[in-house]
């Protein structure tokens, strides 16, 4: 993941909370798109702001490397448990 990151254009990756994400370009006639095509709005740390409908995620990156993945971006979306899965869902 570092690696691809970095070969990306700005503003095409992030990590929010923990969790590593990639923002593809939007394709309104695809049914094949992150998340199911929801909306997202990405804030980035930098003042910078993004909104998708292919957002995805990544995961998490553990040990070692969670260190070279700070947070630099925020959403109005939380990852909730739901029965026995997590889902991300809007915040309230």
């Amino acid at each position: 993941m570092l690696e691809r990151d970095a070969e990306r254009p700005p503003h095409t990756c992030c990590m929010i909370d923990g969790t590593h994400y990639v923002i593809e370009p939007d394709e309104p006639n695809s049914f094949f798109q992150g998340f199911g095509g929801a909306k997202f709005h990405i804030h980035f740390d930098d003042g910078y702001e993004v909104t998708t409908h292919n957002l995805w995620c990544q995961g998490e990156p553990e040990g070692y490397w969670k260190e070279k993945f700070p947070n630099n971006a925020k959403f109005d979306w939380e990852w909730k448990k739901i029965g026995t899965g997590e889902y991300l869902v809007p915040k309230k």
